[in-house]
């Protein structure tokens, strides 16, 4: 299944790539645009592409830590043997 995904989005890929292949000039300090020594002569649809991935895993990653972070809350929240009211029998 996923060999299967993976040509579907390599056929999708393929066309936007062709089509997006001109350069850009990707600018690594915005504050100093005037310097093309520091730019990046990069196709479109690389940038595209890296842009993409980058959000893709930092919404994993933020999806992670909320679950992670739900069940630290949940795991504190819960009571605890020494947190139960105990019942003499007088």
């Amino acid at each position: 299944m996923r060999r299967v995904a993976f040509i579907a989005l390599a056929l999708a890929m393929t066309p936007f790539a062709y089509l997006n292949r001109h350069d850009v000039l990707v600018h690594i300090n915005p504050l100093a645009m005037a310097d093309p020594e520091r730019a990046l002569q990069i196709p479109v649809f690389l940038v595209i592409l890296v842009s993409v991935i980058a959000g893709a895993l930092f919404g994993f990653l933020m999806g992670r830590w909320q679950r992670h972070a739900g069940h630290a809350r949940h795991r504190d929240a819960s009571p605890t043997p020494r947190d139960k009211p105990t019942v003499s029998s007088d």
